[in-house]
C-alpha cells in the first residue's frame, strides 16, 4: 500500500467522491423531492462538522478515512436542516448567511494574508493570527463587494472586463518572470549567496550515486537513515578511509521496511521514493555485503524520539546478526527549530545570517540522558556520537552556524552537506581521543591525516556514550 500526501489532496480523481456525495444527494432531490426535515439528524450533522473543525490536528491524516466525518455531517445539515427548526435558523441567520456569501473570497484571500502576516513575526502567535483573520475578513468583504459581486451579477459591467483584463495580464506577468528567472532564485542571494547553493546542491546531488562500483571483498561500512542520512552519507564519505573500506549509504525516507523471513522488505510510499526504497532493499538483503560489514551508522530524526520508522533499532540489530560483529555508531542531532520555521525563511525575513536560526532553536536540551528517551534500545550495542556536545558543548555562541556562506539548515532541522563536512572535520580535529576511545577513529580519518598526515589534537573527554547489551 503506498500514500502520497500530496496527490491526495489537489488530485481531482482522490478528491471526486466529496463532491460526489453533495451531487448525489442533490440528484436525489431532483428525483424524489427534499427529504422531510429531522432536527436530530440535522443537529448530529451540524457536531460532526464542527467537531472535525475543533478536533481534527496536524497529524490528522486529511484527506483520508477521516474526511468522511465532516463530509457525512454537511450531508446531514443539507438534507435534513429546515428553516423551522434550530440548526436550520441558526445557519440561515444573518451573520452566517453573510459569512457564506464572502465565503469564496475567505477562501481566496487567507493564504496570502497568512503567508504575509507570518512575515512581520518571527513567532507569528495567537494574538497574529486573530489578527490575520481580522485583515482577511476586511479584505474578502472589499473584493467581494469591488470583484465579485459586479462580475456574477452582470456581463456587461466595465469592472467584468477590467477584472478579467488585469487577472490575465497578472496571471502572464508571473508566469512568464518565472519561467525566465527559474522562480527568482536572486531574492535570496543577499542571505546565500547563489555560489554556496550551487555548491550545496551539487555536493547533494552526489548521494544516489556513492554506490556506484562496490568493490568485492574489502570490508564494507554502512551508512543508512531516513532523509537525515543523505547529507550525513556525503560528509561521512569525505571522512572514510575509502581505501581500507567499502561504503554503502543508504536511505529508508518513505519505505516501509519489515523483517520478514530473514529479509528486509522496503516498498515505497510512493513512486517518488523508489530511488530510496529500491536501493535499499536491494543492498540491505546482500549477505556478502552484511557478513563483510565491519561498522554501521545511523543518521536518523531525533533517533530515541522519532515515532515514524521504528524499525530502525530492530534494523540495526538484524544487521548486526548477520555481521562480522559490526560496531554501531549513532549520531545525534544538530539544534533544531520547531515546524513551523524554516531557518531559510527566518534569515530572509530577518536579513540576517544563521545565528538566527540558532538562537530560536529549540530542540535539543542541553545534556538529556538518552537512556531516557522513549525508543533508547537498552538491549543494542552501540555508540552515541553526541555532535553538539563535541563540537560546543551546547554553548549556542561558540557553536558553528554556516560553512562556506551555507547555513547549517535550510528547512527545520536537516543540516546541509557542506556545513556536516565543516563540523565533522572540526570534531575529528579537535576530539580524536574522545572518538579514538568509541572506536569511531577506526573508520574515520582525521583532517590533518587528509590534508597533510599530521598528527590531531583532543580535549578532555565527553560527548560520547556507550550503550552495551546485557550480555557484554
Amino acid at each position: 500500500m503506498r500514500y502520497d500526501q500530496q496527490q491526495a489532496f489537489y488530485s481531482p480523481l482522490t478528491r471526486a467522491w466529496e463532491l460526489l456525495a453533495g451531487t448525489l444527494l442533490a440528484y436525489y432531490e431532483v428525483r424524489r423531492g427534499r427529504a422531510r426535515p429531522r432536527p436530530l439528524l440535522a443537529a448530529v450533522g451540524l457536531v460532526l462538522v464542527l467537531g472535525s473543525l475543533i478536533l481534527f490536528r496536524k497529524d490528522t491524516v486529511h484527506p483520508g478515512l477521516f474526511t468522511v466525518i465532516p463530509v457525512v455531517g454537511t450531508c446531514l445539515v443539507l438534507a435534513f436542516a429546515s428553516h423551522k427548526h434550530a440548526v436550520g435558523r441558526l445557519l440561515a441567520s444573518r451573520p452566517a448567511a453573510l459569512t457564506g456569501i464572502v465565503s469564496y473570497s475567505l477562501y481566496l484571500w487567507h493564504y496570502p494574508v497568512f503567508a504575509f502576516a507570518r512575515l512581520t513575526s518571527l513567532d507569528f502567535d495567537n494574538g497574529d493570527k486573530l489578527v490575520a483573520v481580522a485583515a482577511t475578513a476586511v479584505i474578502a468583504v472589499v473584493s467581494f463587494v469591488v470583484f465579485e459581486k459586479p462580475i456574477r451579477y452582470t456581463r456587461r459591467n466595465r469592472a467584468f472586463w477590467i477584472s478579467l483584463g488585469t487577472s490575465v495580464a497578472t496571471i502572464m506577468a508571473a508566469v512568464v518572470s518565472a519561467i525566465t528567472m527559474a522562480g527568482f532564485p536572486h531574492r535570496l542571494d543577499q542571505v546565500y549567496p547563489s555560489i554556496a547553493r550551487t555548491n550545496e546542491d551539487r555536493l547533494e546531488s552526489t548521494f544516489l550515486g556513492l554506490n556506484n562500483n562496490i568493490q568485492a571483498g574489502k570490508p564494507v561500512i554502512f551508512i543508512i537513515g531516513d532523509s537525515y542520512a543523505r547529507n550525513w552519507s556525503v560528509a561521512l564519505k569525505n571522512y572514510i578511509d575509502t581505501d581500507r573500506y567499502e561504503v554503502v549509504a543508504l536511505s529508508y525516507l518513505n519505505c516501509m521496511a519489515e523483517i520478514k523471513d530473514d529479509s528486509v522488505k522496503a516498498p515505497s510510499r510512493a513512486s517518488i521514493y523508489d530511488k530510496y526504497c529500491i536501493p535499499f532493499e536491494k543492498y540491505i538483503n546482500d549477505k556478502s555485503l552484511l557478513r563483510r560489514t565491519k561498522a554501521i551508522f545511523l543518521a536518523s530524526h531525533r533517533p530515541f524520539e522519532y515515532t515514524v520508522n521504528p524499525f530502525r533499532f530492530e534494523l540495526l540489530s538484524w544487521m548486526k546478526s548477520h555481521s562480522d560483529d559490526a560496531k554501531i555508531f549513532v549520531f545525534g542531532n544538530y539544534f533544531q527549530l520547531d515546524r513551523s520555521h524554516t531557518c531559510l525563511g527566518l534569515m530572509f525575513r530577518t536579513k540576517s545570517d544563521a545565528s538566527t536560526c540558532m538562537r530560536l532553536a529549540s530542540y535539543p536540551a542541553a545534556n538529556q540522558p538518552v537512556e531516557q528517551m522513549p525508543f533508547f534500545p537498552s538491549g543494542l550495542a552501540f555508540n552515541y556520537i553526541d555532535i553538539i556536545k563535541l563540537h560546543c558543548d551546547y554553548d549556542k555562541q561558540g557553536c558553528l552556524t554556516s560553512s562556506g556562506g551555507v547555513p547549517f539548515m535550510t528547512d527545520w532541522g536537516h543540516l546541509t552537506a557542506e556545513f556536516l563536512i565543516t563540523l565533522l572535520g572540526d570534531i575529528l580535529e579537535k576530539r580524536a581521543d574522545d572518538l579514538r576511545g568509541s572506536g569511531l577513529l577506526d573508520f574515520l580519518v582525521l583532517p590533518q591525516a587528509i590534508q597533510a598526515g599530521r598528527t590531531a589534537s583532543s580535549q578532555p573527554n565527553a560527548g560520547l556514550t556507550s550503550s552495551a547489551s546485557p550480555s557484554e
